[in-house]
This record gives C-alpha cells, sequence and structure tokens, in this order.
C-alpha cells in the first residue's frame, strides 16, 4: 500500500503541480484543462494577500499527486471589512483518488483553518462537477463541514464589433479613469461593492500590487453622468499565467460544432466552440460596482466593454449571484450560461450574510 504525506509547497514543486493540473481536467460536454504556465505560484498572487498551497506526495516516488490552495482575502462582509479564506483549485490525480489522499488533504486543510484568524471560509465549484460535490458534501471526520450558501452563474459572453445596447439615458462610458482622480474611483469601488458579501476591499495600492498583476487603471470602464460616476467594471486579461485549454469534445458538441461555429457564432454571436487543444482567448470582468445595482447602467458597460475587446478575444466572463438584479443585463447579449456552487466551509455563524453575494470570477 503506497504511503503519503501532506505539507505546505514551494516554488521547487512548481513544475509539478503544473503537471497535475494539466493532467487533471474539468470534464464535461467541453471538457477543459486550468493551467498557469509559465510558473504556478506567480500565477496564484490573484487569489489573495497570502496562499498556502496544500500538497499530498507519495513517499515512495516523491511524487506530488494531490494539490489545494488557501488564500488569504480582506473582503467585504455585512459591510465591514473581513479577513476570509478562499479554498480552491482542490487537484487528486485519477491513480490516487483514496481514502488516505483525502484523509491526509483535509487533514492539513482543517488544521491550517485553526490556525488563522480568518472570520470565515468559502469555496466555489461548478454544479455538473457531481464529483467533487459529492467529495465535498460526504460527512468525513477529518474533513472541514461544506454548508451550500448560494448558487451563481457564469456568463460566456462573444465580443462583437456593433453595440447590442440602445438605453437613451444620457450616460457616458469611458474607457480608463481620465478626468477623475484615482481616489475618488477607489472610495465609489468600496461605497458599492461593499453593499455585497465578497467583495474585495480596495486602495489606491490595490491595482500595483501582485493580486492584480496585469491590470492598472486603463483597464477600468466608467459610467458617469454630468461628471458623477455611476458605475465602473474591469477587464482583466490574465492569459499570460492563466490559460484555459479544451481538451475533449462529446460526441454531441463534435456533432453540432459546425454549425454552431457557422450560425449560432456568427450570426447570433454565441461563443464560438474552440478545436481540442485550444487555447481560450478571454478575460475577465471584475471589480462590478453599480450604482442602485442597475442593470441599465451595467449593461452599458459590458457594451462597451464588448465593442472595445471584439478583435482580441473569443470571449468574455461575467460571474453573478442568482440573486443578483444584475442578472438581467444578459438580456442584451447571447451567451452561454454555467452554473456554480458557493459552500461556506466550517462556518461558525459570527456574521449575518444576507447581501447579494459578489462573484469576482478573476480571483478565484
Amino acid at each position: 500500500m503506497a504511503k503519503y504525506l501532506s505539507k505546505i509547497a514551494s516554488y521547487i514543486h512548481d513544475d509539478s503541480i503544473k503537471r497535475i493540473l494539466k493532467d487533471t481536467t474539468m470534464s464535461g460536454d467541453i471538457s477543459v484543462s486550468f493551467e498557469t504556465e509559465p510558473s504556478f505560484f506567480d500565477a496564484i498572487h490573484v487569489l489573495g494577500k497570502k496562499n498556502d498551497v496544500l500538497v499530498v506526495e507519495e513517499l515512495e516516488s516523491r511524487k506530488i499527486v494531490g494539490v489545494g490552495i488557501i488564500s488569504q482575502k480582506l473582503l467585504y462582509i455585512d459591510q465591514e471589512p473581513s479577513e476570509v479564506n478562499y479554498f480552491s483549485s482542490l487537484r487528486i490525480l485519477n491513480d490516487h483518488r483514496n481514502g488516505r489522499v483525502l484523509y491526509l488533504g483535509f487533514k492539513k486543510l482543517r488544521d491550517l483553518l485553526k490556525k488563522n484568524d480568518a472570520e470565515l471560509t468559502f469555496t466555489t465549484i461548478i454544479e455538473d462537477n457531481h464529483l467533487a460535490r459529492n467529495l465535498l458534501e460526504k460527512k468525513r471526520k477529518t474533513k472541514p463541514d461544506y454548508k451550500y450558501h448560494v448558487s451563481f452563474s457564469t456568463f460566456v459572453i462573444k465580443p462583437i464589433s456593433r453595440s447590442r445596447v440602445h438605453i437613451n439615458d444620457g450616460l457616458k462610458i469611458q474607457k480608463g479613469i481620465h478626468g477623475f482622480k484615482p481616489e475618488d474611483v477607489i472610495h465609489f469601488l468600496n461605497k458599492q461593492g461593499r453593499k455585497k458579501d465578497f467583495f474585495p476591499v480596495l486602495d489606491l495600492k490595490s491595482l500595483n500590487s501582485k493580486e492584480y498583476q496585469m491590470f492598472n487603471w486603463s483597464n477600468l470602464y466608467i459610467a458617469h453622468f454630468k461628471g458623477e460616476i455611476k458605475g465602473i467594471i474591469g477587464a482583466w486579461d490574465q492569459t499570460s499565467y492563466k490559460q484555459t485549454f479544451i481538451r475533449a469534445l462529446s460526441t454531441r458538441i463534435k456533432t453540432i460544432k459546425p454549425f454552431h461555429n457557422l450560425i449560432l457564432s456568427k450570426i447570433f454571436h454565441k461563443p464560438v466552440i474552440p478545436n481540442i487543444g485550444a487555447s481560450i482567448q478571454s478575460f475577465f470582468v471584475t471589480l462590478i460596482a453599480i450604482e442602485h445595482n442597475d442593470p441599465n447602467i451595467f449593461a452599458q458597460l459590458l457594451d462597451k466593454v464588448s465593442v472595445e475587446n471584439a478583435k482580441n478575444y473569443q470571449c468574455f466572463y461575467v460571474g453573478l449571484s442568482e440573486s443578483d438584479p444584475l442578472c438581467s443585463s444578459m438580456k442584451y447579449f447571447s451567451n452561454i450560461e454555467y452554473k456554480g456552487l458557493l459552500y461556506l466551509v466550517d462556518y461558525k455563524l459570527n456574521k449575518y450574510l444576507n447581501r447579494i453575494p459578489y462573484i469576482d470570477l478573476a480571483k478565484l
């Protein structure tokens, strides 16, 4: 019987962890792998201000067979800045998905959670990932308790060069912060963002930190009326350090792919179905802060982002909680929707989570 050891990884394990990410695909009609070239440890800076990487190693071969990440974030919970943990990127090689590996991994996770003073820990998974759901929801003595909190949607949208939103309300949309002070932009983001749980706490240094690598003031889009900011979103391309590869297509998808790409994508603007082995050229919509959570403002911002990025990207991603009124903005955009689930981990109720959750796909 193989013997295993759980520990905290370092940069010397970079290549081993990248191999696990490549070899463990998210199965479905379109199976994908989430990869981090050229460096795993450099890529995960975006997840939080501190990231601990848990690995399980087979002792005889010294092979890394499982990995997970605990990230520490400063987020708004019930409108107050709160230390929060995020558990992500749980991967185990197929040949080592046994009780011993799970026991060691979850025991190390629980030990880490006990050592820090975060007010809560959360994790997210794709709704159709039944293997992961069964793993998280099954009761085990050493495993932290996972409590379902909310469902959310990932909307995949194809950017096109013509406008899809025509709302005559006098709102002006611009790329970048020209005409606005950086401190006013940050103030607006915090003021509106804190109304939702899990929105990041920001300051003037945030966009220059490793948490926002390859993102800056010029990636922000501002909606304003008579000089007053009404809404902000960001467009964040992370493909220089985080990639999504197509690893397999189901028979159904292979059958409909020619029709989909020729008709549904070109005429009705559905995102194209890429070839097997291709990397998806995409970006995330992030830092969504809208006055009064107004779907019309949000739709106009998304439209501007779509038009300005039509030439260089196959698609972009928008994450929204199922309870968020901003979901109604999606009626303007032909999209593909994927459902996800957010769980609270070993949560002791010391803050009420009754606000709309903010879903920041770029930092999950």
